[in-house]
């Protein structure tokens, strides 16, 4: 793996050459697919010294290359198509991508990433898009406008906000972030392995509402059938969002039970 800024300054240095870009792929694995074939009779000059690597201004292509860390790529303002590419054993291990300025994007393709947050930013001239295998990947911007007019909608209209509200519109955002963190997650799954996704949200409220045995019982089971597909800390902070949600809903239920207490 290395770090994907110091990569990236390495490999397309100077800032007319970002400027000038308009494709740029970066793969985990060996060299296949459309890039690869466009340029194969290339001159040995615009490949690195096996010949992996495609380096045609403005179309720049990457392979056996591992990402870790922030990709910064707000210099490339005439990117067109980006992929970043991992496999299902050997993700790319980015925390940051920066395309805010890319603004004249058409096509994006980021798979098999740790992603956990993405801002498209302003792309009017975005037609296609993939996203698999990422499981964490969440879009910064949607979330952001989500949890905004949720709260405009209940702010704007009202003359005081209360606790009760507040607490409502908490538990709302919390229940649609969980809902597509899970569509997220069930994008890069089998039909099979969704269904235990689900089955295991399911038994996890069944726990938190009644703990019986049988519950817990097919929670266990639910999390050592989904190990082979996520890991150990991925189904336990699905499991802990669950359980936010359901603090909130105690909260709710007993500031109400207070409410009418007090009325009364």
């Amino acid at each position: 793996m290395v770090n994907a800024n110091e990569w990236l300054n390495r490999v397309i240095s100077t800032s007319k050459k970002r400027e000038q870009a308009t494709t740029l792929s970066v793969y985990r694995g060996d060299r296949v697919g459309v890039c690869w074939r466009s340029y194969r009779d290339a001159p040995v000059e615009y490949f690195d010294g096996n010949q992996n690597n495609c380096l045609i201004a403005p179309n720049y292509c990457f392979y056996n290359v591992g990402l870790e860390g922030e990709l910064d790529l707000n210099d490339f303002v005439s990117l067109q198509e980006l992929r970043i590419e991992g496999t299902a054993q050997q993700q790319q291990k980015l925390t940051s991508l920066k395309i805010d300025k890319c603004i004249v994007l058409t096509k994006i393709t980021i798979n098999y990433t740790t992603l956990g947050s993405l801002s498209l930013g302003s792309k009017p001239r975005l037609q296609q898009t993939n996203f698999v295998g990422n499981k964490r990947l969440i879009f910064r911007d949607i979330a952001l406008k989500d949890q905004i007019e949720t709260l405009t909608s209940l702010i704007l209209p009202a003359k005081s906000v209360s606790l009760n509200d507040l607490k409502l519109v908490d538990k709302k955002i919390k229940e649609e972030r969980l809902d597509y963190h899970l569509q997220v997650i069930k994008s890069s799954f089998d039909e099979n392995n969704q269904l235990w996704l689900e089955s295991l949200v399911d038994a996890q409220q069944e726990v938190l509402k009644n703990n019986s045995k049988f519950a817990r019982k097919q929670l266990e089971k639910c999390k050592k059938k989904l190990l082979e597909a996520l890991t150990a800390e991925e189904i336990q902070d699905i499991l802990n969002k669950k359980i936010e949600i359901n603090e909130l809903e105690v909260q709710l239920n007993n500031l109400n039970k207070f409410l009418l207490r007090d009325r009364h």
